[in-house]
């Protein structure tokens, strides 16, 4: 008789348990939800979006009104966007990046990659850690799930015994990203919301390429301003422009002191400090040109290894793989090795046209570093390769030059 009585004790018990686990999280198949969202790694962020799903025709978007710290947003754009807004777009089997205010997207990953849409039974599996206060709805009582997934996904919902009735309200992908949603959900989703702007191409992918992309080259003009520092026993830190047009055969490398330059440096004898200095490269020929002094000397010549850096410099350079560029927030970049009279690390932009990648870097170790900034101006201004009236052929460089 106790035995039985045992026997329908434990039944009961079972029966309660089985009663009190409420059935699997599901989403509705069409909802409109906005949400806040934190994201730390050592300082941490917060931006507002909205997510846009649709299961019937296999998409979402996933809106931010800035994308600068979202994990797919904030690597993809190599313009140095901030505080612009960003979509991630699920449609066709495609993820997509787009930056609606600058008119710019590309093609993140596909769904054989695991970036298609979020299944609406995505939580199938998850384990159910009860009913919870939660803090950020006034105390109201929530279900409570875990998913663990790359990290561990706690997740947040309203109390209904019918799945689809429940209305999600967090989901906290520890320890780096906590999204907090918002009532009311809305189950539709604006006409059109799902279209793919005209200026989206899949050729253009975010940060991937093949293995061994093709060479660096450079596009025939371009501009852009660089920072360098140069190492001998200290250091020594200065601020820079480029100017480079091959169809002409010219550049200009201005520095705004020229004094630790291994050219201008040397050519300048009469000890001038703190002063600009130009290396301009004109008919075959390197000046040293110091502006405001309103000095200049003749350097070397082409013949002499002193012509035009060519655009095709990093034929036979080696391929050493897609690194983070620890001063672009960790945006990834292809890394190149070119060996000359030291070796040189050039690090640049990923595209699959090496014309469409920007210059990033130049380490010519150990002594010179070069680290070019962005944006890119594929023109130069108007009398930027004139040659001074003060220089002369006759009036030769000292120094470094002279040595060449």
């Amino acid at each position: 008789m106790q035995y039985r009585k045992l026997v329908i004790l434990l039944f009961a018990i079972a029966a309660y348990e089985a009663a009190s686990t409420p059935d699997t999280p599901l989403w509705p198949d069409t909802f409109t939800q906005t949400f806040s969202e934190t994201t730390k790694i050592i300082l941490s962020y917060h931006v507002n979006g909205t997510f846009y799903y649709d299961a019937t025709v296999n998409k979402s978007l996933m809106y931010r009104e800035n994308g600068e710290h979202d994990r797919y947003c904030g690597y993809a754009s190599w313009d140095g966007w901030e505080d612009t807004p960003c979509s991630q777009l699920v449609s066709d089997g495609l993820r997509w990046v787009i930056f609606p205010e600058k008119k710019s997207c590309c093609m993140c990953c596909t769904a054989a990659d695991g970036c298609g849409l979020v299944i609406p039974n995505w939580l199938d599996g998850a384990n159910y850690l009860g009913i919870v206060n939660f803090t950020y709805s006034g105390g109201n009582q929530v279900y409570k799930w875990e998913k663990s997934g790359v990290q561990s996904n706690y997740y947040y919902e309203t109390i209904s015994e019918e799945p689809l009735n429940r209305v999600m309200l967090e989901i906290d992908m520890v320890p780096n990203d906590l999204q907090r949603f918002h009532l009311p959900r809305k189950n539709s989703v604006p006409d059109g919301i799902f279209d793919l702007p005209s200026y989206c191409d899949a050729k253009n992918k975010c940060g991937e390429a093949a293995s061994t992309p093709a060479i660096p080259r450079w596009p025939a003009t371009f501009t852009q301003t660089f920072s360098e520092t140069t190492t001998t026993i200290f250091s020594y830190h200065v601020n820079g422009t480029f100017y480079y047009d091959a169809t002409v055969n010219k550049s200009v490398m201005y520095r705004d002191d020229g004094q630790h330059d291994r050219y201008c440096g040397y050519a300048n004898s009469n000890g001038w400090v703190d002063t600009p200095c130009s290396q301009l490269v004109s008919e075959g020929i390197r000046w040293v040109i110091f502006p405001e002094k309103k000095s200049c000397c003749m350097c070397c010549k082409a013949s002499d290894g002193c012509g035009l850096v060519r655009q095709d410099w990093l034929d036979g350079a080696t391929f050493e793989g897609i690194v983070n560029f620890p001063y672009s927030k960790g945006k990834q970049a292809y890394k190149w090795e070119k060996s000359g009279v030291q070796s040189n690390y050039y690090y640049e932009t990923i595209a699959e046209n090496p014309l469409d990648r920007i210059m990033l870097e130049i380490d010519m170790v150990p002594n010179d570093l070069q680290r070019f900034h962005l944006p890119r101006n594929l023109s130069v201004p108007d009398g930027i390769f004139d040659l001074p009236g003060y220089c002369d052929l006759s009036n030769t460089c000292g120094g470094t030059c002279h040595l060449v």
